[in-house]
């Protein structure tokens, strides 16, 4: 499953793609229509939520007097689900 929003980004583009497609039927366009409406929408949710985290991650920041590590950024922040090197200065 994805957890990042790299991942995310890459479903979204992997649905375009599809959409894309000029050998599509029209039920497996439709379909493909319904699955791109949902992804967008959870997206937007998913999207949402991360600046929300992010935010808290800046003012968290800031309260540490700028002093954060990757391993303080909230996972679904980072390009990964695992930092290799967790604790690099941001």
């Amino acid at each position: 499953m994805s957890k990042t929003l790299t991942d995310l980004n890459e479903k979204l583009f992997g649905i375009l793609e599809k959409l894309t497609d000029e050998n599509l039927d029209p039920d497996e366009i439709e379909k493909t229509i319904k699955v791109a409406d949902t992804a967008q929408k959870i997206g937007e949710t998913i999207i949402k939520n991360s600046e929300v985290s992010l935010k808290a991650f800046i003012i968290q920041t800031k309260i540490n007097s700028g002093s954060a590590k990757k391993a303080d950024m909230p996972a679904m922040l980072t390009t990964s689900a695992k930092e290799d090197n967790d604790e690099e200065d941001i």
